[in-house]
């Protein structure tokens, strides 16, 4: 038996549930402006990208880029076949599929706990009467 602290009592968060639903849309908000904000990448440290210090007529170009919207980035095709735009666009994706899964996580994250706590909040059904005389029911 664990001693109770006196004055002791659970704290539950009672708010009304519309509340709840409309926190658990705010988390599919959430996770649609999080998945269409732009990505913007770095790739300085690409592999590729060391393969130009074998021509020196390559002039290095920046190497950081603004790939447009997660879901547009999922397939980004290369301009050309530079090893530039390879490595962008090799960029581009990784960062796009980052992206999403972190506004999937992140969106799913709030819809469960504003669910969890609707499903806290709902008033729960009277508890039925278990006998104790060795299992025979009153009739009537």
């Amino acid at each position: 038996m664990t001693p109770k602290l006196a004055g002791a009592r659970s704290v539950k968060l009672a708010l009304p549930r519309k509340l709840w639903v409309l926190l658990a849309l705010g988390g599919v908000l959430v996770a649609a402006v999080f998945a269409l904000v732009p990505v913007t990448v770095r790739f300085g440290d690409d592999p590729l990208l060391r393969l130009r210090e074998l021509d020196p007529e390559l002039s290095p170009p920046p190497t950081n880029a603004v790939c447009g919207s997660p879901v547009r980035s999922l397939n980004v095709e290369p301009a050309d076949t530079s090893l530039y735009e390879l490595a962008r666009a090799s960029a581009c994706e990784d960062a796009g599929r980052r992206r999403l899964a972190a506004a999937v996580a992140g969106g799913l994250l709030i819809v469960v706990s504003a669910l969890l706590g609707r499903a806290a909040t709902s008033p729960r059904p009277p508890r039925v009467p278990v006998p104790t005389d060795g299992g025979a029911l009153p009739s009537g």
